[in-house]
């Protein structure tokens, strides 16, 4: 999911959301949202098991989709998933993209800068935490984050 995703943002932010292939990406990244919300790193079941889904991909997917239309649903039941998986015990990178993905639907936690503070702490111990560290700051800037900006000017 996450590079679609991702090359889902950067066709659109080049002003080709309306190409063919952008919407083809966007109808997939719909289609392979959970019914009850969220997304995995794939599909939505395997051998008739529906699968679980994950915080990090669920927030990308949301900045992608930002301004999207979606009528079955999915879009908002991932919002609500996204909202209630931010905890202190979310991993700071899986914070970090969810509330990015939140932020571009101006959903942003009323917690959301006591979870950033504990996951910066976090990370503030391991040597190898620069990405997830700013990821963390464009967090903290909820809306007026770069990526949020991008996602929510490349909207329809």
């Amino acid at each position: 999911m996450e590079p679609s995703a991702f090359f889902t943002l950067a066709l659109k932010a080049h002003g080709l959301r309306e190409n063919k292939r952008t919407q083809e990406a966007i109808r997939l990244l719909i289609d392979r949202l959970l019914k009850e919300g969220g997304c995995n790193y794939g599909n939505t079941a395997v051998l008739g098991q529906t699968l679980r889904p994950h915080v990090q991909p669920s927030g990308i997917v949301m900045l992608a989709l930002a301004g999207e239309a979606d009528p079955s649903g999915r879009i908002s039941k991932t919002l609500d998933y996204l909202t209630q998986a931010c905890t202190k015990e979310t991993t700071p990178q899986s914070l970090a993209w969810a509330l990015l993905g939140l932020a571009a639907h101006d959903r942003t936690p009323e917690q959301a800068p006591e979870l950033i503070a504990a996951a910066y702490e976090t990370t503030a111990k391991r040597s190898n935490a620069l990405f997830t560290q700013t990821l963390l700051v464009h967090a903290a800037l909820g809306k007026n984050s770069p990526l949020v900006q991008l996602a929510k000017a490349t909207a329809p």
